[in-house]
């Protein structure tokens, strides 16, 4: 027992961090003012995400076992993905800092549902238990619905928070209802035995694949695929610019990683009866989500759009993954498309934070207008994340979508090939006119009160990221295959 307890201890220390804010506001707040006690939960949740980045590495990333009766699962893959998600927790941190500050947001509700949110997240990608990935899911999905609400400042929040709730209730019903199908006909919650008493010949296959199509169904709620894809670009504008920076990036990470374990694991013999579902969802994804995004006069609805048409490039990673023909390129691929997705998508919010004007959200074409013309380097880092998103030839972008393409071509999926190839040219064209607008717009207005060094510095290196993943991709390539070779359908 005391070995599995090891084994868990970023998981422990995470947890024990909600309990040591409480501590902080109990000795500082009341005594020494909100003010000063803002920046203790600040600089304390900085220091805490960042050593558990250090803790994950050299307790997990070389242990292979399962731990507390198989429904804890330490790996590579586990351990890459935490990893992940608590280095893209501290730059949401330090993007946000002056904004929550600015605002006033700084008090412990913020902290403590972040750190809720990522101890969520870390249960999800370690679950080897279909209630413990639910449980993680659900402790998240909270988190972030208390996240969104948080910043009642921002009047459209509040209705933005409750959109988000309703489609959350109803995803997490489809989901549960779908395990529970799932388990009546195997018996188990184990991912492992589910899968060994999966019969494809048996009777019971209706009921199997319907449990399947519901969680896929809930997934993509949750995801924001079409046609569940409605309250994405509405949301991702109500809510403030520092939670949609954390709630659009970082739950990708988690949310797709358990999907990756479940289509190697659990449903690696018999999720072909999903394929024709995953290509319709895909496919118009990508499109409704290229096409409604010429039409978008807000940038931070532009990314919600964006999202939706990119978790469509990530759903077709699944398709091409589902063969063992494939080698496991699809899933290789979807992983190194939702981490470069992930990094430029922090970029983007980024600037949107470093642009902002103090008491407003800024967000809104216009902001950007002449950008070039006012603050040059800041036009530059803009114009690489905007060239990535596009998949401009020597950015991040541009080597995802290559990946997932030629595995689409050498997997014998031609036509599906050509379609996103259409889509992904078509899709550049908001990004294209982002950019046009920088460099020949006439300046509106001036640099928000939000343009500091720290800010000018991180967004420099998440620049340097997106163009370093572009030009040597070999290195994230690497990182994601070592952690897909843990998974049982590498084995």
């Amino acid at each position: 027992m005391g070995d599995q307890i090891f084994l868990i201890i970023p998981e422990i220390f995470i947890l024990a961090s909600i309990i040591g804010l409480f501590t902080i506001k109990l000795l500082y707040e009341n005594s020494r003012g909100v003010a000063k006690a803002a920046y203790i939960y600040y600089w304390s949740s900085l220091v805490v995400i960042t050593a558990g980045i250090f803790i994950t590495f050299f307790m997990q990333i070389g242990a292979n076992q399962t731990v507390f009766n198989n429904i804890f699962l330490i790996d590579a893959f586990a351990a890459i993905n935490k990893i992940l998600i608590l280095f893209l927790s501290v730059t949401v941190l330090v993007y946000s800092r002056e904004y929550l500050a600015e605002r006033e947001l700084m008090r412990i509700e913020y902290f403590l549902f972040l750190h809720a949110a990522i101890f969520g997240m870390m249960l999800m990608v370690s679950g080897h238990n279909m209630l413990v990935i639910y449980l993680g899911l659900e402790i998240c999905s909270m988190s972030v619905y208390s996240l969104v609400v948080y910043s009642r400042e921002v009047q459209s929040s509040t209705g933005a928070g409750i959109k988000y709730y309703t489609v959350g209730i109803f995803s997490t019903i489809l989901i549960l209802i779908g395990i529970y199908l799932i388990y009546s006909n195997t018996g188990s919650f184990d991912i492992d035995e589910m899968k060994r008493h999966l019969n494809v010949d048996g009777e019971n296959i209706k009921f199997i694949a319907i449990g399947m199509i519901l969680l896929a169904i809930g997934g993509a709620f949750k995801l924001g695929a079409v046609p569940f894809h409605v309250w994405v670009p509405d949301i991702y504008k109500g809510i403030s610019t520092a939670v949609t920076l954390f709630a659009g990036t970082v739950p990708k990470i988690a949310a797709f990683s358990v999907a990756i374990r479940l289509f190697t694991v659990t449903f690696s013999d018999i999720h072909a009866y999903l394929q024709s579902m995953l290509t319709i969802m895909a496919l118009t994804a990508a499109i409704a989500g290229c096409f409604f995004s010429f039409f978008a006069s807000n940038l931070k609805k532009l990314f919600g759009y964006a999202t939706v048409n990119h978790v469509g490039f990530m759903i077709l990673g699944f398709i091409i993954g589902s063969g063992i023909e494939a080698g496991g390129e699809g899933y290789m691929s979807a992983m190194f498309y939702t981490v470069t997705y992930s990094i430029m998508i922090a970029g983007a919010y980024g600037i949107i934070i470093f642009l902002g004007k103090k008491g407003e959200e800024t967000g809104s074409l216009s902001d950007f207008s002449g950008l070039y013309k006012k603050n040059r380097w800041i036009a530059i880092i803009m114009l690489l994340v905007m060239l990535s998103m596009a998949g401009f030839p020597g950015t991040a972008g541009f080597y995802a979508k290559f990946m997932l393409i030629r595995s689409s071509f050498e997997s014998g999926m031609d036509n599906i090939a050509i379609a996103f190839i259409v889509i992904a040219v078509l899709s550049a064209y908001p990004y294209l006119k982002v950019i046009w607008l920088m460099l020949k717009g006439q300046p509106v207005g001036v640099l928000g009160a939000l343009s500091t060094s720290e800010l000018r510095i991180l967004l420099g290196v998440n620049s340097l990221i997106v163009l370093g993943f572009g030009v040597y991709p070999e290195g994230l390539i690497a990182i994601c295959n070592e952690a897909l070779q843990w998974t049982v359908y590498f084995k």
